[in-house]
């Protein structure tokens, strides 16, 4: 038997989406002969919380206007711990995050695994923090030849949100409409779009609830396709294409993504030219950054031009039933419980590999 130690809640604003995605991976992990879901769960507060009922305690005391799953009745408390079990953590084989957001998507969870030497299924420390890191990761990518929006990160801690910065974004990226957004965050929380000076300084003071760092970019009327991939190195499978369904100038905020989730059609409505486009930097892209097991990119196809834009990667996307990962590998064939098996097939054949390689 091996076991899986599923890692879900934590401190970050999306602890209860990460609710719903632990539920139905844990459910899939358990019906997989050979398998063994070992449920760990983070409290808001930072506490940890192990063993069986932890699922059912973390939605007990969810905010029920964030939580898109039912609650579950017949609630007992569990113990809380102010360090971590470890000796909970050394009967898991394996430790896959389902964990969105700050601690838990940036790196910091998985370099605390691995320092435990328990393998992390899905990317790891330094690809993790990358792509958290939107603008760092959009400077790593321009460098490397990948177009993406023009735009920078204000500092909240050192920067006066003045008509002068907002002119000063105007000038360097030629544009007079911005996305605005936590440099660090996820789920469509805290973004918005800015037309004018006034607009602009209520979007980051909007994005300034979640982080000391906002990302201004230049809004470039789009189409927004996503990508799945699932695997290590050459060995990848790449889902079916999915389309956002919003209008060109509206933000998917968290609700509109989570709650029977209507934010993308598949496939998507482009040319056969423009999805082998997509599908090589996908490829490209993953590799660079050292992605590893399972994430999904997210592009822009300009209106006017048509030139490829490069958005953003998500390196623990939302995994319930009706989340955008699993429905675009769904319309390729792969049903949720066989994508599961493959993103954990892919991680263990990456250790015994590299396990060979240093023998």
């Amino acid at each position: 038997m091996i076991n899986i130690g599923v890692v879900f809640g934590g401190p970050s604003e999306e602890h209860e989406v990460s609710l719903a995605s632990a539920k139905a991976v844990m459910k899939a992990i358990d019906s997989l002969p050979g398998y063994k879901a070992e449920r760990i769960g983070m409290c808001k507060e930072g506490n940890w919380v192990v063993g069986e009922g932890t699922l059912r305690f973390l939605i007990s005391k969810a905010d029920p206007d964030m939580l898109f799953i039912e609650a579950e009745e017949d609630v007992e408390d569990r113990p809380t711990f102010e360090v971590p079990p470890h000796a909970f953590f050394d009967k898991c084989d394996y430790i896959m995050p389902m964990t969105h957001g700050a601690i838990g998507e940036d790196g910091k969870l998985q370099g605390f695994f691995e320092t435990l030497n328990i393998p992390v299924i899905g990317c790891g420390t330094l690809a993790s923090a990358v792509c958290f890191d939107k603008n760092y990761l959009k400077t790593l990518l321009e460098g490397n030849g990948f177009k993406v929006a023009p735009g920078g990160v204000i500092n909240i801690e050192t920067t006066t949100v003045t008509e002068d910065v907002y002119k000063e974004f105007v000038e360097t990226t030629g544009g007079e409409k911005f996305a605005i957004k936590p440099n660090d965050n996820g789920s469509g929380i805290g973004v918005s779009i800015a037309r004018n000076y006034e607009e602009f300084k209520k979007g980051v003071e909007k994005a300034a609830q979640f982080t000391s760092a906002v990302l201004v970019e230049k809004f470039i009327p789009h189409k927004e396709i996503v990508v799945g991939v699932i695997g290590n190195g050459n060995d990848i499978e790449i889902s079916h294409l999915g389309e956002s369904n919003a209008e060109v100038d509206d933000v998917y905020e968290y609700e509109a993504k989570y709650n029977e989730n209507t934010f993308c059609q598949c496939p998507a409505d482009i040319s056969p030219m423009m999805k082998k486009k997509i599908k090589e930097q996908t490829a490209e892209i993953y590799k660079l950054v050292g992605c590893k097991d399972w994430a999904r990119i997210d592009f822009f196809i300009e209106n006017e031009t048509n030139d490829l834009y490069m958005n953003e990667i998500n390196t623990i996307p939302g995994f319930s039933p009706h989340s955008v990962f699993p429905k675009i590998f769904e319309s390729k064939g792969v049903s949720y419980k066989d994508l599961v098996r493959k993103i954990i097939e892919s991680a263990i054949k990456f250790e015994d590999d590299a396990k060979r390689a240093a023998a």
